[in-house]
C-alpha cells in the first residue's frame, strides 16, 4: 500500500538551515511556498551552492527541510537506488555546520521528476485552497498535517514507481511505495511521517 510521506516537525529532526546564496533560512518547512522542480525548470543550474546549519544540532537527520524541496542524506539515496528510484534525480549539495565543517555524510536535493496523476481527489477527503497562486489540497479543518487526509489512489498508475509527486501541488509532500517505506524503516532512517493511502477498488 503506497504512502503519503511528510517530513517530521519534531525539534530533534528539524535543524535550522540556511541556503546560500540568496535563499532564506528555513526550519520545519517554513519558507516560500514553491518547489524544487520549479527552481530547476525555471532557472536551470541556479540552485543553492551550499547548505549551512544554523542550529546547535550535534547530528543532522537524514531528511532536512529546505526552501524548495527535500534535502536527503547519502543513506537515503542508497536505499532509494537499491529499491529503484527511476526518473528522479539526486542533486549534490554541500552541507556544513556553523563552524564550516562538512557534514558527516553527503546530502542531495531530491528532485522528484516522476509525476503520476494517481490520486483520485474526488474520492478523497480534504479540501482545495489557494496558496500563493497555486491550488493546494489540504486536510479538513481542525486537522494537522497528515491527519484528516483520506487519499484514494489508483495503484495501477504507479506500478513499479517508488517515489513520485502529483501534478496537483500538495505542499512539500511526496508519495513513496510500500517497498521503499519498508526499506527506509529497515535502514532506520529518521524521521518521516507516513499516511497510508486508500486503494480504489477496480
Amino acid at each position: 500500500m503506497p504512502y503519503l510521506v511528510q517530513q517530521s516537525f519534531t525539534a530533534r529532526y528539524c535543524p535550522l538551515v540556511e541556503q546560500v546564496p540568496n535563499f532564506a533560512s528555513v526550519r520545519c518547512g517554513i519558507g516560500p511556498s514553491t518547489s524544487l522542480y520549479q527552481y530547476h525548470l525555471s532557472i536551470g543550474d541556479k540552485l543553492p551552492e551550499r547548505i549551512v546549519q544554523q542550529s546547535p544540532h550535534k547530528a543532522l537527520p537524514d531528511f532536512l527541510h529546505s526552501v524548495g524541496s527535500w534535502i536527503v542524506s547519502q543513506a537515503f539515496k542508497d536505499v532509494a537506488e537499491q529499491v529503484g528510484q527511476s526518473a528522479n534525480e539526486f542533486l549534490p549539495i554541500p552541507v556544513f555546520d556553523r563552524k564550516g565543517v562538512p557534514a558527516a555524510q553527503n546530502y542531495y536535493f531530491l528532485d522528484v521528476r516522476e509525476i503520476k496523476q494517481a490520486i483520485d481527489f474526488d474520492a478523497s477527503s480534504g479540501q482545495w485552497e489557494e496558496h500563493h497562486g497555486s491550488r493546494v489540497f489540504t486536510p479538513l479543518p481542525g486537522f494537522g498535517p497528515g491527519f484528516g487526509f483520506d487519499l484514494a489512489i489508483d495503484v495501477e498508475k504507479v506500478e513499479g514507481v517508488h517515489i513520485w509527486r502529483e501534478p496537483e501541488h500538495m505542499q512539500f509532500d511526496f508519495f513513496f511505495s510500500d517497498k521503499l517505506v519498508a526499506a527506509i524503516k529497515k535502514a532506520k532512517l529518521k524521521d518521516l511521517r507516513y499516511t497510508k493511502l486508500r486503494v480504489l477498488e477496480t
